[in-house]
């Protein structure tokens, strides 16, 4: 009788052991299913598992917080402080440029705005706004004109009005800044690592909203262009996201319509947003695929042809020698190419050293002549080729610094090659920044975590021997 007791106790306990293991499923575009086992789960790796697809495609992604959520205590905990944190970047970003309401229009602002008829809109109307849009200075970003049109038509040439929209701007796109960068870390192929997500999201939303490297994007007027178009970038970016993690079809359906007129939208304030549909695909890649090279090869068809249809936007309405015309530049297409390696590596320093001295609306950058001359063009394109191959060798152990990095490097692509534009403008790297503070904050997260767990032992250690 005795055993028969042990046994039963015995099968108590697994079941009890069996019911407190979570095992969470994630399911692949290809239809296959992949357990991930939690630190407190039991079920072996290789142990079969009676959840079957159709359970599956009913569970909700960890990742997101699902609507039904939010009726539960922790739902509500998470709501009001995602709510805390939009006012406190919002109110750090308006804190931070408060002293900016009354900068005068200055360069390029003369151009597209003072000197612009097209914007003086004196009426709320389909057949104006349509005018400003189509028949501005830059005919290229009617959704930039049209923000111009607007502040025009409500403010005038008072520079205050026109200034706190772009604060506006550069608040929300802190925020989305930081949703993404918070269900980044959520994702399958970051989630085991990720130490304090949420904090670790807020924290460097809050370095990329505060800095300094980011104030020409957000006073110098017409660089809306630039802040509005990272805007929706973000905004197509997350949206994917969510669409990608989302079990429910109707809300897949809603969120990637979102993403594609948030492209869109973005392509039509500026077209630094032409890069999108690669990070997007980098971005499933990476987090989303699990590195998978089978996955890419089979999506050949697809980078192909958005690499024609980036070559065509670029072409198009221009003639073919004339986006790549250099007549009345003072360097040629080598000489700039040669050049944006210093400028890229003197972009990284002002990043992680941004000393007001050395943060100007205009640089007197000298131009390399040759690989050699000046001598920091040879060190600059080694410093950058060590860079990408660290990304691409490191890239499955160091997931989130290879994406970082590729992301910095590919969003610099258009604006620091072959385009004929000036050498060197800092609102270059108000989109490129933002994963690039994602990375520092997490690798000093990780460092302070491993110094806390050092310390720890440290004082077991002594508390042992005393």
């Amino acid at each position: 009788m005795t055993k028969v007791k042990k046994k039963s106790r015995k099968k108590k306990k697994q079941v009890q052991r069996e019911q407190k293991a979570v095992c969470k499923i994630e399911k692949r575009p290809s239809g296959t299913e992949k357990i991930y086992r939690e630190p407190c789960g039991l079920r072996p790796e290789n142990e079969k598992t009676n959840i079957t697809k159709g359970q599956a495609n009913e569970r909700p992604h960890q990742g997101l917080t699902s609507l039904s959520s939010l009726k539960t205590p922790d739902g509500e905990q998470s709501l009001w402080q995602n709510l805390l944190v939009v006012i406190f970047l919002s109110g750090l970003a308006f804190a931070i440029y408060s002293n900016t309401l009354n900068v005068p229009f200055v360069f390029d602002d003369r151009y597209n705005i003072t000197d612009n008829p097209t914007i003086r809109i004196t009426e709320l109307s389909f057949k104006s706004l349509l005018n400003s849009a189509l028949e501005g200075k830059i005919r290229s970003r009617p959704l930039s004109n049209v923000s111009i049109a607007l502040n025009y038509y409500f403010n005038g040439f008072e520079v205050p009005g026109y200034h706190t929209v772009n604060i506006a701007i550069h608040a929300i796109t802190g925020i989305l800044l930081y949703f993404l960068f918070r269900i980044t870390l959520r994702t399958p192929a970051l989630r085991k690592t990720s130490i304090m997500p949420k904090i670790a999201a807020f924290a460097a939303a809050t370095i990329w909203l505060a800095h300094p490297l980011q104030t020409q994007s957000v006073t110098y007027v017409i660089q809306r262009m630039n802040s509005m178009a990272t805007m929706f970038y973000l905004l197509a970016m997350l949206l994917y996201v969510i669409a990608r993690l989302s079990m429910q079809q109707r809300m897949k359906v809603v969120f990637f319509a979102g993403c594609t007129l948030s492209g869109l939208a973005g392509f039509g304030t500026k077209e630094i947003v032409i890069t999108l549909p690669f990070f997007i695909l980098l971005y499933e890649f990476y987090f989303l695929q699990d590195l998978d090279i089978k996955w890419l090869k089979s999506r050949t068809f697809i980078i192909a042809a958005m690499l024609i249809i980036f070559g065509a936007v670029m072409l198009a309405g221009q003639a073919p020698n004339s986006i790549f015309s250099f007549n009345g530049r003072q360097f040629t297409m080598g000489q700039r190419l040669l050049t944006e390696a210093r400028v890229v590596i003197f972009y990284i320093s002002q990043l992680f050293f941004p000393n007001p001295s050395r943060l100007n609306l205009f640089h007197d950058f000298s131009i390399s002549l040759s690989i050699i001359q000046p001598l920091t063009t040879l060190a600059s394109i080694l410093a950058l080729a060590s860079l990408l191959g660290i990304a691409v060798w490191r890239a499955r152990q160091w997931r989130l610094l290879s994406f970082c990095i590729l992301w910095y490097l590919g969003n610099l692509v258009l604006e620091s090659s072959v385009i004929p534009l000036e050498i060197i403008f800092e609102h270059r790297n108000y989109l490129p920044s933002a994963f690039i503070c994602l990375m520092f904050t997490c690798i000093v997260m990780r460092g302070l975590n491993l110094t806390r767990f050092k310390m720890l032992a440290l004082f077991k250690k002594s508390t042992k021997c005393s």
